[in-house]
């Protein structure tokens, strides 16, 4: 009996050992649900009933940020419970993941860092609330910090009005801003690639304001025509409409006809319109041959741009390029005989 205590005494401390260092393993691996990270940085618990939108400012406690940091995130398209842990409880499995997004860094300090919501989620996200990952990338290494759900009722509505204005219902605060821009779409995503210049709105007062809700009956246009789409800037961060694959659905469609085209002068022509900018061309496109000439312009002012007739004969599309890149086709056709 001796000898078994005395056994007992010397085995029972590397028993206990053993089996600390298996409970302390196992405490590990459930404390750290978004993965084993080695940095201190920890995100506001979410809100559900506040939820995150484009261009919030973020701020991460911790210790150790600095300006080398980087915060990625990524939204969840589809997740389902479909597993169980040994506790019995539900395990969430991610389907798939969206490609990730770079969020700017507004501030950062050894123990504080503070990220901009990228307005690039808001396309990305699914309608509703979507879940989104937020990663610190450090060091060339990404640790998951957790998620936080978007809120993508930060809606963006607008609608052509007569007279060349816009009918704007949007959620809008004090220092955010509005412009119209020309676009390409992205073949994959079906979202909105902005492109040229961007044209501003003479947004005024608003007609009505309920909360963080306004809208305007008649936001001015003057730069507007052709096909356009509507942005929101939120403290840095441009917000497009989500298309749901059919950008058709919220493409502003300016009308031309309030560009009147004078044809009766011997050697030039006259557009008469109060939108032309000092970068606008004219390009006059053959209708049988499909080429192409910048057409040389020989006046112009706030109202009205003059520029030379072609002196080939045929039939000629008129053309307003717009930026360099940008052609809106103005729907006026020029006969020279």
């Amino acid at each position: 009996m001796e000898k078994t205590v005395k056994m007992l005494c010397r085995v029972l401390p590397a028993l206990l050992l053993l089996a600390g260092g298996m409970f302390s393993s196992c405490v590990k691996e459930e404390s750290s649900p978004f993965g084993q990270n080695s940095v201190d940085a920890k995100l506001p618990y979410p809100d559900y009933s506040l939820n995150w939108k484009a261009g919030d400012e973020i701020l991460l406690k911790g210790s150790g940020f600095t300006s080398a940091d980087e915060i990625y995130v990524q939204a969840v398209y589809d997740e389902v419970y479909e597993d169980y842990d040994i506790d019995g409880n539900e395990v969430l499995e991610v389907k798939e993941l969206s490609p990730k997004v770079q969020a700017r860094v507004a501030r950062v300090s050894d123990t504080e860092l503070v990220f901009v919501v990228p307005g690039a989620m808001y396309s990305i996200n699914y309608p509703g609330q979507g879940m989104n990952h937020v990663y610190l990338r450090r060091n060339g290494q990404e640790h998951l910090l957790g998620l936080y759900y978007y809120n993508t009722s930060q809606f963006l509505s607008g609608t052509v009005q007569p007279g060349n204005s816009l009918y704007i219902y949007t959620d809008f605060l004090d220092g955010d801003a509005m412009y119209l821009s020309y676009f390409d779409i992205d073949p994959e995503t079906k979202n909105f690639v902005l492109k040229g210049e961007k044209y501003p709105i003479d947004l005024g007062t608003p007609s009505s304001v309920s909360g963080t809700i306004s809208y305007w009956e008649y936001a001015r246009c003057p730069y507007a025509v052709g096909n356009m789409v509507l942005v929101h800037v939120r403290n840095g961060e441009e917000i497009t409409p989500k298309t749901y694959g059919y950008p058709e659905n919220v493409t502003l469609t300016f009308p031309t006809y309030y560009i009147y085209m004078d044809n009766t002068l011997a050697h030039s022509v006259i557009l008469q319109w109060e939108g032309f900018t000092e970068d606008d061309r004219i390009v006059l496109r053959n209708n049988q041959t499909g080429e192409e000439t910048e057409a040389p312009i020989i006046y112009r002012d706030d109202e009205r741009l003059q520029f030379d007739k072609p002196e080939s004969e045929g039939s000629y599309s008129v053309i307003l390029q717009r930026a360099g890149e940008v052609k809106v086709d103005l729907d006026k056709t020029l006969t020279i005989y």
